[in-house]
């Protein structure tokens, strides 16, 4: 957004072209850049024409009733084999909108697409805001990384990343490896990856990279090196943290968890001390008091015949977790 702020407040007529998913080189629908136009112009402030194809005559039609400090976005650059391929004629076709090419896709800067590299070599080309910011950090950070200097590279395919590994290398202490790439290693060490995502045509770049790291003394981490996670270290106790949690009472309140109340099983005729409830003579009015009592959180201690001894109250124990 900054780069085409910059260039509509400059007074250029801006041309948006970007991609969407992977289409295959056909249309799909569910694919179409219609509602990212839509989302661009509640950015901007400002409409933002929309083309229902990225070269011919509907897309130039829309390009050339530009003004300046107007955008327009071409539909999905991939819906064309030739954008995956480089064709030279759609290069050219792409060219023909635009008078110079600002690249700003950092993300797609790498990939030698026909909307990356074949329009550049057709028309003036200048980075964009975000591809200068991104090109100034990288280029200090590798000419003089601190250490121990990581590197952490993912995707889907190795094909598109291993001039970059390659060049890296030299650099690094570590290299750590994840996403569907990471199978395409896994499987040049002998490692069984089932019906994974595999470039089999690149086992061989991939076990010359892990040679090299080898002999560089760079350390690689696939997922392999992850093993099995255990709940706790081997020959730590269990703390108090690792303990069940407990049955918690409805009343419990701030985390306080209560000890689960004894379910009622008929009257007890004896006290937690062995004695008898009844006192000796209380009879069964004694007993319900004291039946009475401990229903209520309290423990009644029978002190004399009559079933009238101290009584004395008890809060429920209560245990506390973190």
């Amino acid at each position: 957004l900054p780069t085409i702020r910059l260039l509509l407040d400059g007074g250029a007529a801006v041309i948006v072209c970007s991609h969407l998913g992977r289409p295959g080189g056909t249309r799909d629908a569910a694919l179409s850049l219609a509602p990212v136009a839509a989302r661009l112009g509640e950015l901007l402030g400002r409409p933002v024409a929309f083309a229902d194809d990225c070269v011919g005559p509907a897309a130039e039609a829309v390009t050339r009733a530009l003004a300046p400090g107007e955008a327009a976005l071409l539909e999905n650059l991939r819906f064309h084999p030739g954008e995956e391929a480089n064709d030279a004629a759609f290069a050219r076709a792409l060219a023909a909108h635009a008078d110079a090419f600002v690249n700003d896709a950092f993300g797609a800067a790498h990939r030698a697409h026909a909307s990356t590299a074949g329009v550049a070599a057709l028309l003036p080309a200048v980075a964009g805001l975000l591809l200068e910011r991104e090109t100034r950090y990288l280029g200090a950070l590798v000419a003089n990384p601190p250490r121990p200097f990581a590197a952490v590279v993912g995707g889907a395919k190795v094909s598109s990343k291993i001039a970059a590994i390659d060049h890296l290398l030299p650099k690094l202490d570590r290299l750590l490896l994840g996403g569907g790439m990471a199978n395409t290693f896994l499987k040049a060490r002998g490692a069984r990856v089932g019906a994974s995502l595999v470039e089999d045509g690149l086992l061989d770049d991939a076990r010359a990279i892990l040679d090299r790291a080898d002999e560089l003394g760079v350390a690689v981490h696939r997922p392999g090196h992850a093993g099995r996670l255990r709940a706790r270290p081997r020959g730590r106790r269990r703390g108090r943290l690792e303990r069940p949690p407990r049955r918690v009472r409805a009343g419990a309140v701030r985390g306080r968890i209560a000890r689960p109340r004894a379910r009622h099983r008929g009257p007890r005729r004896h006290d937690r001390r062995g004695r008898r409830r009844d006192g000796g003579g209380g009879g069964a009015r004694g007993a319900g008091r004291a039946l009475h009592a401990r229903l209520h959180g309290r423990r009644r201690l029978a002190g004399d015949a009559g079933g009238e001894g101290a009584a004395r109250r008890r809060r429920p124990r209560r245990r506390l977790t973190v």
